[in-house]
């Protein structure tokens, strides 16, 4: 991902106050592509885990995992627990026809995955040492995303990273928005930018959402758009129930964000 959904953040934050000189469709590619990334990202792990959870000799094996974008697909590798720089299983999930490959013959690992190994550590110990994150509670706990991205600076490409840390629930029987945390890093790992999204205002799954397919919240005047963190939660956890629609008010603009998964769009109404 560019460093546009970045600098639509930092406007955010600097002109919060303001409405947006982009029309709302620009706004909206701008999360729908960030959320989409989100979910690619998420269900690749999903689908490993239960890859190896399934195979009773790789469970024995796998250990760390790490994601990254290669051509039309998604490559998520187990490292080997016992053997340091050795992959257990290498899957690759296809964005177009949604197909996962898998491969358990053991090889290197390679020196970009190697490092990025090791810059999501980095990372970690950076926020963790630098930046305050509200303590769990019971039934919480934190998922987090890592997201290498290349972007050209000053006619420099550079490697820069994401660090989403969202705060999820084991109850599937909650959608856990809010209380998540987005971090930018340079290519040591420093972290330059952060946010945090929303006060934490899960919303339990009840016989009325599940009838009528929609999860309607409304954000404080802090969140004038929808958030894209938001957007994959929904779909992940309203899966299971085969939720729509997630409807988001935003209190400061006085309008709707209507996200449709099934068609995966966002449209913007007055009511």
């Amino acid at each position: 991902m560019k460093l546009a959904f970045l600098l639509f953040l930092v406007s955010l934050q600097v002109f919060g106050q303001k409405i947006d000189t982009r029309t709302f469709q620009q706004i909206s590619d701008s999360i729908m592509a960030e959320a989409d990334e989100l979910y690619l990202y998420e269900m690749g792990m999903i689908r490993a885990i239960d890859s190896i959870d399934k195979n009773r000799d790789l469970r024995k094996k796998a250990g760390e995992i790490i994601r990254y974008k290669q051509g039309d697909s998604l490559v998520v590798i187990a490292e080997n627990i016992e053997k340091k720089g050795v992959v257990a299983a290498q899957f690759k999930l296809r964005y177009a026809d949604d197909y996962l490959s898998f491969n358990d013959t053991p090889r290197a690992m390679t020196d970009f995955e190697k490092g990025l190994m090791a810059m999501k550590h980095v990372v970690i110990k950076d926020v963790q040492s630098n930046y305050e994150i509200a303590p769990l509670e019971d039934d919480e706990y934190q998922n987090i995303i890592f997201i290498p991205f290349k972007e050209k600076i000053q006619g420099n490409e550079r490697e820069l990273y994401k660090l989403y840390v969202l705060t999820e629930s084991k109850n599937r029987s909650y959608i856990p928005f809010g209380k998540d945390y987005l971090f930018y890093a340079d290519e040591g790992g420093k972290v330059f930018y952060h946010l945090s999204f929303n006060p934490y205002m899960p919303v339990g799954v009840s016989n009325e959402i599940i009838e009528k397919k929609k999860v309607e919240i409304s954000y404080p005047k802090r969140e004038p758009y929808l958030l894209p963190t938001d957007m994959m939660l929904f779909r992940k956890y309203g899966l299971p129930f085969q939720l729509n629609t997630l409807r988001v008010k935003s209190t400061q603009y006085d309008i709707y964000f209507n996200y449709d998964v099934e068609r995966n769009t966002i449209d913007v109404t007055l009511d």
